[in-house]
């Protein structure tokens, strides 16, 4: 296992540990990391208790389908922006 692997085990098990002690629950909505997010947070033993699910919405249309995600900010922005993502 590489450093960088190894390091983002370590982050989301903290992040696993947080939620977990605060009763909350994590949702991801992701575009251009295909998952990877999701990815490194299940592979965490017992991330489902506190991972509720994950989105991958690659294309501008699962954007505004599934996430709300106003035409108009995509059309001004593109998909890739901060515009974009704070709208996700």
């Amino acid at each position: 296992m590489d450093r960088q692997q190894s390091d983002l085990e370590e982050l989301a098990a903290r992040v696993g540990a947080l939620l977990l002690a605060n009763g909350q629950r994590l949702a991801t909505a992701e575009s251009c990391t295909g998952g990877w997010v999701g990815e490194c947070l299940t592979a965490i033993a017992g991330s489902s208790a506190w991972f509720d699910r994950g989105y991958i919405t690659y294309s501008n249309q699962a954007k505004v389908d599934l996430l709300g995600v106003e035409p108009a900010t995509l059309a001004a922005h593109g998909a890739v922006s901060e515009a974009t993502a704070a709208a996700m």
